[in-house]
């Protein structure tokens, strides 16, 4: 339940909570897995295929952002 933390501190502490949004993890597709992969590819260091699926790639890359915004939140 970090990332609903995490976006309260991030939008100022408003309280705000991640609601009706699926979990994503090894082994999901779609959309929002592109999404996510588009996030990563973003922030420079994600230099895998944009595919909408959620493998080891995807897996490696979200646990390096995770732990890093821990360090820093």
């Amino acid at each position: 339940m970090k990332q609903p933390e995490l976006l309260s501190k991030r939008v100022g502490g408003l309280g705000l909570r991640a609601v009706n949004m699926p979990i994503l993890k090894k082994g999901s597709k779609g959309e929002l897995v592109s999404c996510v992969q588009e996030r990563l590819t973003n922030s420079g260091d994600y230099k895998a295929t944009i595919d909408g699926d959620f493998g080891d790639m995807t897996v490696d890359f979200c646990e390096i952002v995770t732990k890093a915004s821990e360090v820093v939140g």
